[in-house]
């Protein structure tokens, strides 16, 4: 008995031909989504940073009304310290008398280590008082900016925040290629 040939074209496999072709249509496409991918990948880096500030600023305004802190309470304090290092920044929220969070210095309540994000900022503290507002001598408002510390494309990786007097706060993007404002 002879077995008999079955000439289907499913049942073939691919050539070495085709595998290339694909191959090749790959990397092309590859090539093409990269820089896109890493433009995408810096601007979520810058939004997810301006996110993590101003949730430090909302937690230091919100621990200033709840404990009633005034002006006047001599030692007692709801601070949040920003401090720009190499590429990067650091916040710290502190809280007079309360427990440290776990890898926090102490008094510090949430510490937050950012990179590849720069910070610009008029004033490297900020405190509040019990009504929520800033606590500060000057009535104007409080310009904190976010770059990205390399190269900066379009208008998502530079941010504007701003604390207002009445501890409001105002977040717009900026072009790239603008100088922080410091003050209005």
């Amino acid at each position: 008995m002879m077995r008999q040939r079955i000439n289907c074209s499913a049942c073939r496999g691919f050539t070495l031909i085709e595998l290339m072709v694909t191959l090749a249509v790959l990397a092309i496409l590859v090539t093409a989504a990269t820089p896109s991918l890493q433009k995408m990948i810096r601007d979520n880096r810058v939004t997810t940073q301006s996110n993590e500030l101003i949730a430090l600023i909302n937690l230091t305004r919100n621990q200033a009304i709840r404990e009633g802190i005034d002006e006047n309470d001599v030692g007692m304090e709801a601070l949040l310290r920003l401090t720009p290092i190499t590429a990067g920044w650091n916040g710290n929220v502190s809280v007079t008398g309360e427990e440290p969070a776990e890898g926090c210095p102490s008094d510090v309540i949430r510490c937050s280590e950012n990179r590849n994000v720069n910070l610009t900022t008029t004033s490297t503290e900020l405190s509040f008082e019990s009504r929520g507002y800033l606590q500060k001598t000057v009535w104007s408002p409080e310009t904190i900016c976010l770059k990205h510390a390399g190269t900066c494309q379009g208008n998502r990786q530079h941010v504007q925040i701003r604390i207002l007097p009445s501890g409001q706060i105002d977040n717009r993007r900026l072009a790239c290629k603008t100088v922080c404002p410091t003050a209005d």
